[in-house]
């Protein structure tokens, strides 16, 4: 099944590429050339040519020049790295789907991340996590109407059962790197342990003892952002289970808020209950008002920075849904003050969980379900609910958001998903837009030199 795609370009070693990157695939071949630049030496890049490339797809096509980018990774020239890792990041895994060439490429983007003659820190890493965590194409997009238009079920369900051979061949590739990953967690780069936790965390194999491995380097680790990311790594993998641990990172009196912070959230998602008091109060506290500081450096931690801005307060108002009535109430009522005033945010970060607080006694646990039956009405709803729901709905229509973001987000609740319905069902004083919204301006093509 052919996935229909962007306007494209062939490069020069005839691999089907976007056409933004054309003129910088060119170029990024010329500084190469003319500069002469060295690379560093794996003997495993010399079976890279053991592989059919040209008979395996990504993206945007063929796959053949996948070789040649991942040998680019080892250049010494920083201008060369960057090209091919961000084609890489284009083709091999797009928007987090994966492909047929992503479980070959795995072994090699392995290798090249363990070796401590690479430079560029975690930015591989990064690039091998988003393949641990992708799924196929048809998997992720099947149930869109556009989708459905296009490509007829037996076409869907064709494709679905090869991509699971796909990813099965992905799992294959990082269960047997796992030895090599775990080092990760003890290299000298920073960032390269902190991006390595969350790759560890998204292979989500031979979980206890990655855990432990996790465990461990937490004590031994001085940097404070480090270990919120190693909190946080832990708590998607075993939340349940390592309560003790998290608890004992949040009550350390050598812990930095940022720890804190963290481990509170992991605390409330694997208690089965209400969490404890101090616990709760602490997020509360964590919000009133939100220190610009500590927000920036929890939005920044590879476990929770995939360039949509607003984790911190996206995890603490998820976290918040479940405190006794009158915290929660009070906590709804300062996210959604927070929301208004802020000028960028993204619906598919803030909008789930500003929605589980200001909802939860609505939403009953179900929160989550996709075909839920209408519940809603002006007269059930308070007024912070209403302009909750009025946030998420007014960045899809009065600002320049993705259309179909804002509008799963609010269908997911049970919520209608279109304007007329959003403005019957909150208020037209509410829907309006208020003094001082300023939506985020159009978003602009890059220019080409901004691709590399």
């Amino acid at each position: 099944m052919r996935v229909p795609a962007l306007s494209t370009s062939r490069d020069r070693q005839g691999a089907v590429t976007p056409v933004a990157y054309a003129l910088g695939s060119s170029i990024a071949w010329y500084v190469e050339l003319q500069s002469a630049v060295g690379y560093v030496f794996l003997p495993m890049l010399d079976r890279l040519d053991e592989i059919p490339w040209h008979t395996l797809t990504y993206a945007y096509g063929k796959a053949s020049d996948t070789p040649g980018l991942i040998r680019r990774l080892a250049s010494s020239s920083r201008l060369v790295r960057s090209h091919a890792r961000d084609q890489l990041w284009f083709s091999i895994v797009h928007q987090g789907s994966v492909y047929d060439s992503s479980g070959y490429a795995v072994p090699f983007l392995v290798e090249l991340a363990a070796s401590p003659d690479m430079q560029d820190g975690g930015e591989i890493p990064e690039l091998l996590s988003a393949i641990a965590c992708g799924c196929g194409w048809a998997q992720a997009h099947r149930r869109l109407i556009l989708v459905q238009n296009a490509f007829t079920q037996e076409q869907l369900d064709e494709q679905e059962a090869a991509e699971r051979g796909w990813l099965a061949r992905i799992r294959d590739a990082f269960t047997e790197a796992l030895p090599s990953l775990l080092t990760l967690l003890g290299d000298p780069d920073l960032s390269v342990r902190m991006s390595g936790a969350k790759l560890l965390a998204g292979v989500r194999q031979e979980v206890p003892p990655v855990v432990e491995a996790m465990k461990r380097a937490y004590e031994r680790e001085s940097d404070m952002s480090a270990r919120a990311n190693l909190v946080l790594s832990v708590a998607s993998l075993a939340r349940k289970d390592e309560l003790q641990f998290l608890r004992g990172a949040f009550d350390a009196h050598t812990a930095e808020p940022i720890v804190r912070v963290a481990a509170a959230v992991g605390i409330v998602d694997g208690v089965d209950g209400e969490p404890s008091r101090d616990v709760i109060q602490f997020l509360l506290d964590a919000i009133s008002p939100i220190p610009n500081e500590l927000e920036a450096a929890y939005d920044r931690l590879p476990m929770r920075n995939d360039d949509c801005p607003g984790k911190y307060l996206a995890d603490i108002a998820w976290s918040l849904a479940v405190a006794p009535e009158a915290t929660r109430s009070a906590a709804a009522q300062r996210v959604v003050e927070e929301i208004e005033s802020r000028d960028v945010w993204n619906d598919m970060t803030i909008g789930p969980g500003m929605l589980r607080l200001a909802l939860f006694p609505l939403l009953q646990g179900d929160e989550r379900a996709r075909e839920l039956k209408p519940k809603f009405s002006v007269e059930t709803l308070d007024g912070v609910q209403r302009r909750a729901i009025a946030c998420v709905a007014r960045r899809a229509w009065h600002g320049h958001t993705i259309f179909g973001n804002a509008v799963d987000v609010l269908q997911s609740h049970g919520l209608p998903g279109k304007p007329e319905e959003v403005e019957a069902l909150v208020g037209r004083d509410v829907w309006a837009v208020p003094q001082g919204f300023r939506p985020r301006p159009p978003r602009t093509m890059k220019r080409w030199w901004q691709f590399w």
